[in-house]
């Protein structure tokens, strides 16, 4: 497999193990969470910070539990104003630090600025996918080239899905050479095996419920009397008299209703998948017919050979001259069940019936056509913002990866909250619960930090506030419009100060207690930390769900408590099952074993720092 190459691909090929793991604190001012709810990490969830620092500050939590990442990175057109900020130690890094990165032709390293930015990235959002997750990238031509390599590199080649071409139905008009009206949607699993091992990267067809109404419809009006086919649009023009309608009515046949179906369809503007159920049989499913034959160039196993027997004139009807696609024991299930069409006689080689009740779902398809914009949306809700994702684009990316179920969706680059609008639009439409984590940092720009524009929580957050709330505007011709909330809630989160590092071992400046503790129990149980619930003279830092959690360490280590027999003996606590984090244990596993055993507890013993999460 080629590998990619760039200036200072050596430093951050392993970069995102060396970044600091860093805590996030809870806004409760900036959050919007449901009567009785407290911040959490188990519901939906808006980081303001860094996105890889963001990206290491979940690894505790959602290591391996996202489904569906959708990002939409810097496109590295020139005209972005984005900023290299991860803080490597090498002098070329040092040199970018803080520098805008400039257009083609300015920028003699504005590729490698941004394959370093985006390779740790991408190593901590593939720790964060499980095994049946899929990532999608938003791209352009600018650096799809890059992104390709980086992926196959990363994620495996033999994980790609493939390639969605999103005609947005606009030319560029600035463009030199071939004017550009496509952007690139990269689609690659963490593991393509388990990735399809339950459904997935499929759509409902679109119009299908229409055709399958159309047809009970039509259905419906066999034995009843009324126009044939030809004359129906005739009167529909001109307006028939009653008693000329009523001369050349007839009743219908199944044939007749069969006429009048293919004359509504050929007026849809439907997909040729969907124009291809065509016909009605006579139990009103809408079918359509398609070749058995083997699709290979090579002949079929000699057993696939076996002639058909015409059902009427019990005659052998033609074998395909490759064989046929099924072997006999699936083509005696399909005879069985009426799902082979014969002809009128055996001249005619029998085909597949394939009903669409049964198949109302398809494959993505390589090709998106939408040339929409959702800037007036946005306006409507009051906020601004540059070249805004469109929602139904997203909806149908994000649709045909993450479940109704409790999937987790993951935007690290969120600009304007579209992933999270997306999903509560889709969990409203099918009562899903889905979870959003949207990831944005305060200032993308130098002019949003020079005028202190924070982007987290002015519009990424308060476009999903108003997505749950509901939002007021006025029409351009001064009308007063309501738009209901869709209800949910999330948490708001900064990502705070930094904890420890690639080894577990704690910098010079050791936590606080309470830091270590809040950090101990949001890993543990994905909840925040209440400083009320803390006991200092037992170290128990709080409780949930029957377990409790205790943390005997101290900033300086000769002063810590040491988990020894003694204070094990002295608990009172009501819970069965205790989580122990501790600098110094001094009890033999054949002693705990024994507490366990009298005191009828479960205690599971964690070293600070090593077995912090």
């Amino acid at each position: 497999m080629p590998v990619i190459q760039f200036k200072g691909k050596t430093a951050v090929e392993t970069y995102h193990h060396t970044v600091a793991h860093h805590t996030l604190d809870f806004s409760v001012k900036l959050s919007v969470l449901d009567k009785g709810e407290k911040p959490n990490l188990e519901g939906n969830l808006i980081i303001e910070g860094d996105n890889l620092l963001a990206l290491k500050a979940l690894l505790p939590t959602h290591a391996g539990k996202i489904k569906c990442i959708y990002i939409d990175p810097p496109y590295n057109t020139g005209d972005e104003g984005w900023v290299y900020n991860d803080n490597l130690t090498q002098p070329q890094f040092k040199e970018w630090i803080g520098q805008t990165v400039g257009k083609e032709g300015e920028d003699a390293t504005r590729h490698d600025k941004w394959c370093c930015m985006m390779y740790p990235r991408l190593q901590l959002l593939k720790e964060l996918l499980s095994d049946a997750g899929a990532i999608v990238i938003h791209i352009d031509e600018n650096e799809i080239a890059n992104l390709e390599k980086l992926l196959d590199e990363i994620f495996g080649e033999e994980n790609f899905l493939g390639t969605i071409i999103w005609d947005k139905r606009n030319p560029k008009g600035d463009a030199q050479g071939v004017a550009s009206q496509h952007e690139s949607i990269l689609v690659v699993a963490k593991n393509k095996e388990a990735f399809f091992a339950s459904p997935a990267l499929s759509r409902s067809k679109r119009n299908a419920k229409a055709i399958l109404n159309k047809a009970k419809e039509l259905f419906g009006q066999i034995g009843k009397k009324g126009l044939p086919c030809d004359l129906q649009e005739l009167n529909r023009k001109y307006k028939f008299p009653s008693e000329l309608v009523q001369k050349y009515s007839k009743t219908k046949t199944l044939e007749d209703i069969n006429e009048e179906f293919t004359a509504w369809l050929k007026k849809q503007e439907f997909s040729g998948g969907e124009m291809a159920y065509d016909q009605i049989d006579g139990d009103g499913d809408v079918y359509q017919s398609v070749s058995m034959a083997w699709p290979n160039k090579k002949e079929a196993p000699a057993e696939y050979f076996r002639p058909l027997i015409h059902p009427r004139t019990k005659k052998p009807c033609p074998v395909p001259r490759r064989g046929w696609r099924s072997p006999p024991v699936t083509m005696n299930k399909l005879l069985e069940n009426g799902e082979i069409l014969f002809g009128s006689d055996e001249s005619t080689q029998p085909r597949r019936k394939y009903l669409l009740k049964n198949n109302t779902t398809e494959n993505v398809p390589s090709l998106l056509y939408f040339g929409g914009s959702d800037d007036d949306l946005l306006e409507a809700m009051g906020i601004s913002f540059d070249n805004p994702k469109p929602i139904e684009v997203a909806k149908e990316l994000i649709r045909s990866i993450a479940s109704p179920k409790q999937d987790i969706v993951l935007d690290s680059c969120a600009g304007s909250g579209t992933a999270a609008q997306a999903v509560l639009e889709l969990n409203k439409e099918d009562g899903g619960n889905r979870k959003f984590i949207l990831v944005q940092q305060a200032y993308d720009t130098k002019e949003n930090e020079k005028e202190k524009f924070n982007i987290c929580e002015k519009i990424t957050a308060e476009r999903v506030r108003r997505v749950i709330h509901g939002y007021s505007y006025t029409t351009a011709v001064g009308k007063k419009e309501k738009v209901e909330g869709l209800g949910g809630s999330f948490t708001y989160a900064h990502v705070g100060k930094p904890l420890f590092g690639e080894y577990h071992n704690f910098g010079k400046e050791l936590p606080s207690y309470e830091d270590l503790a809040k950090y101990v129990f949001y890993t543990e149980t994905s909840q925040e930390f209440d400083r009320k619930a803390l006991d200092e003279k037992t170290g128990k830092i709080g409780e949930r769900g029957g377990v409790s959690y205790y943390l005997l360490y101290s900033p300086n280590g000769s002063k810590g408590r040491a988990l020894d027999m003694d204070w094990l003996g002295s608990l009172k606590d009501k819970n069965k099952n205790l989580v122990v984090y501790c600098e110094k244990l001094w009890a033999h596993r054949s002693d705990l074993a024994e507490y366990e055993r009298k005191a009828g507890r479960n205690v599971r013993v964690m070293t600070v720092p090593m077995q912090l999460k």
